[in-house]
This record gives C-alpha cells, structure tokens and sequence, in this order.
C-alpha cells in the first residue's frame, strides 16, 4: 500500500511539473533552455575547478629547447634557442606551405576546372577522372602515398640530373638558387651541385633544396584541395548565362580570350566564397604534415609537450595560431570579394 502511495505520489507530481513547465512552446524552451543554462554553468564550474590545480603559465617557453629541427628555410634556429624561437620556426614552416600550396592548388584548381568543360572529349574524361577519383581518397593516405613515393626516389649517389638545372633524389630536389642584389637585380643564379666529402658524406652542397618532407605535404594538399577548386570553378562557369559566351564570339575573340576577359572574371563573384573554405581547409589540414615528419607548428608543439608537459598551455597556443591565420586568410579573401563584387550589391 505504501508502494502505491509514493508511486501515485511521485506520478502526480510529475505530471503537475510537466503541466506547469511544458504547458506551452514558450514554457517548454524556456524551461530546456534554463536546464541547459544550468548544466553549463555546473560544468564550467567543474573545469575551473580542475583548471585552478594546473600550471597554465606560459614560461616554460623561454627555456632552452634541447632540440633540432629539419626543414628549415630562411630560419637560424638551434637547439640552444628558446622553446619559443622553436615554436615560431614551426609556425614559420606552417606559413611557407599553405602560402606555396594556396597559390598551386588555385592554379591547378583553375586549369583543370577549365579543362571539365572542354570540348576536347579526352582532356575533358581526364580531367573528370581526375576529380572522381582524388576527392574520394582520405587525404592522410595520399600524404603517405606521396611520402612513401618520394622516398623511393633514387639516392643522392644516384640522382636523377634534368640538364645540370634540377637534381632528384629521396634526399630532396634541388633547384638553382638566385641570388639578388639591392633592389632586386638578379646577379647571380647558382646551380645545385652535388658533392662527396672526406668522409663519404654525399649531400647537396648549393642550391635551392626542397626536401622530401616538404615535397610530400605539398603534393597531397594541393592535389587533394585542387580536385574541391576544379568543381568550384566549373561549376561558376557554368551558372554564367550562355549569351556572355555568344557575345564574345560574335565579336571575334578566341577561346583563351573569352576565358580570360568575359568568363574567369564574372566567375570569380561566384568562385571567391567557396574557394575561400578550401584555402581555410588547406591551413587546417596542413597538421597532417606531422605524420610525415614535417616541423610545422603541430609536430613542434607535440616535441615541447614530451619534453616540457603543459599540455594545455601548448593546445591554447596552437589553437590561436591557427585561429589567426585563418582569421588573416578570410580577411585578405573578403577584400578581393569586395573588390569583384557588382557594384550595389
């Protein structure tokens, strides 16, 4: 009996509690927002409370770094440098690749989005193949796949020379070097050369050197952020009315004339937006350079993690790195929108 009392009790008022507070939508979202409301505010608590125990000061990044890092370009760092000269020689690396991998996987974007729309039927199957099939491959594999490729490369003993002008092997690929003079005078441009030491030490000596780490990064973003910009741009080309294209023929221009002065700049109010994500998704992918032991920023911040700890102090640097270039990027993107935009609009 007095099962069934607290039973029919408990049944009562819940059935009061449910008639007061979800009577109505008004009162049913005010009553799941005020829960929701309170569940933060517990949870925000519980992690202040755990936070206050840890060490989230930022020193430890002035102490010495005890160190090397590869890939290095334009950069002097040195184990004897600070934590945050090898962080900054990280970002500095990040920087370069998704610079040189916006600006190749743009041009590759364009010309093979051109190249879906051709009327030529076997560069147009190439270009849709190329599409289809890279899209649908994760781009961590391809990362490897292209690592993996470049470190079957023949050896530096054994390198592959393009007339005395770009030497290959799994050690890199080395370009001329050109040197300027004050004012941007070219004076010199030097050509890579490889050589063997004393003690049978075989190493590029001059040159401008990409290495292997670099090389297989690059190619997987920009082949894999290339594919997502061809269909952008074929598709912008496409939404342009026909008549733009008629128009141009009948006053005489040819195909590449057309492209460039009718077609690719009304395209480009279409083709800015999304393109604007795939560079975004370019600087966010660049991490998984760290697989491959590139020093980008990631793999820095994971070394002075196993070496230093403060893990958190290190994810809250890391996150506002990336926050700021994607901030700069969508800044500098909006500014060329702006400038293509309709006049009015």
């Amino acid at each position: 009996m007095a099962i069934i009392i607290i039973v029919s009790t408990l049944l009562l008022r819940y059935f009061v509690i449910k008639d007061f507070f979800f009577r109505t939508n008004k009162r049913r979202n005010y009553t799941l927002q005020g829960i929701y409301l309170i569940l933060l505010g517990l949870i925000s608590i519980y992690l202040f409370v755990k936070a206050s125990k840890l060490e989230l000061g930022f020193d430890f990044l002035t102490n010495e770094a005890g160190f090397a890092l590869a890939n290095q370009w334009l950069t002097d760092y040195s184990p004897t440098n600070t934590r945050i000269n090898a962080y900054l020689t990280g970002v500095f690396n990040t920087i370069r690749l998704v610079i040189v991998g916006i600006a190749l996987s743009t041009l590759l974007g364009v010309l093979v989005g051109v190249a879906r729309l051709s009327s030529n039927w076997l560069v147009r199957k190439i270009a849709t193949a190329y599409v289809e099939v890279i899209r649908n491959i994760p781009l961590l594999l391809q990362i490897i796949f292209w690592w993996s490729f470049t470190l079957a490369l023949p050896t530096i003993k054994e390198y592959i020379n393009i007339f005395d002008i770009v030497l290959i092997s799994n050690r890199g690929t080395a370009l001329p070097e050109i040197l300027f003079f004050e004012g941007g005078v070219i004076i010199d441009i030097i050509r890579p050369v490889v050589t063997t030491s004393t003690n049978n030490v075989v190493s590029y000596t001059s040159g401008f050197v990409i290495s292997t780490e670099f090389l297989a990064i690059l190619l997987g973003l920009v082949i894999y952020t290339a594919s997502f910009i061809a269909e952008i741009v074929r598709g912008a080309i496409q939404a342009l009315p026909k008549g733009q294209t008629e128009a141009a023929q009948a006053l005489g221009l040819n195909s590449f004339q057309i492209l460039r002065l009718i077609i690719l700049p009304q395209a480009l109010r279409i083709i800015i937006p999304p393109v604007t994500n795939q560079y975004l998704n370019l600087t966010k992918n660049s991490s998984l350079a760290v697989v491959i032991g590139y020093s980008d920023l990631f793999l820095v911040s994971g070394i002075i993690m196993n070496k230093a700890g403060h893990a958190i102090p290190m994810f809250i640097v890391i996150i506002l790195t990336y926050q700021s270039m994607s901030f700069l990027i969508s800044i500098i993107m909006n500014y060329f929108n702006k400038k293509v935009a309709l006049v009015g609009n």
